[in-house]
């Protein structure tokens, strides 16, 4: 493959050399004879393709500007960040006194709250694994999710330095499946925070049955 690779260039080489060499060939008048216009010059360079570039990032909207939240689901959010997931990051042994504390359902190890037949937190503990993360997984109405990222980019203005808003709706699409994804971070004097939450969208519908279903984590990496 390679020769062949080399035997190809050399033949492109020699055949740009003799069209530029042809190319330089004075032209002869005859008498009574219109000269016949030469061709343009076949460039020897690379040709730059016009194509869009379709992996260019999409551009990130304005970031969010936070509010005290008033939705209930919201400030549960903003509550289990607090009084859940960083206590459990620091000390995830005592599950069961801090998910009681917060008013979660424990239901064989799931952690859970439920305001209706839609709208749902789950929590999902720090493991062996991944002792520096907690996530949330919380169902919404579709395409409701403005009063979380609210709650979210006002927890992150709160902390001790805040966390500065990363990606406000940056999404990738694979197939039929596009996932948007918002971010922030901190790198604080002891650890670094990271705070990041993703929706799917399946054929532009929802990714659970009759409601949106983001994911949430937290992430707190001791320096």
């Amino acid at each position: 493959m390679a020769r062949l690779a080399i035997t190809l260039a050399a033949a492109t080489l020699m055949g740009a050399t003799a069209v530029s060499a042809f190319a330089q060939q004075p032209v002869i008048a005859v008498p009574g004879v219109e000269p016949t216009p030469m061709a343009a010059p076949v460039p020897t360079g690379p040709i730059a393709p016009s194509i869009p570039d379709i992996y260019a990032p999409p551009k990130a909207a304005e970031m969010i500007t936070a509010t005290t939240p008033v939705d209930p689901v919201a400030q549960q959010v903003v509550a289990m960040l607090t009084s859940v997931c960083l206590p459990l990051i620091r000390d995830s042994k005592d599950v069961k006194s801090i998910a009681k504390a917060a008013g979660l359902k424990n239901s064989r190890g799931v952690l859970s709250m439920t305001f209706d037949k839609v709208n749902q937190i789950q929590v999902q503990p720090p493991t062996v694994a991944n002792p520096t993360i907690c996530r949330m997984v919380i169902q919404h109405a579709p395409d409701a999710n403005g009063p979380l990222l609210n709650a979210m980019a006002y927890w992150a203005s709160t902390q001790n330095p805040p966390l500065k808003q990363l990606s406000n709706g940056y999404f990738t699409d694979a197939g039929t499946t596009r996932t948007t994804t918002w971010s922030w971070y901190s790198d604080a004097p002891g650890a670094e925070y990271g705070l990041a939450y993703s929706e799917q969208k399946i054929n532009g519908k929802p990714a659970g049955k009759g409601y949106d279903i983001g994911n949430l984590q937290l992430s707190v990496t001791q320096k």
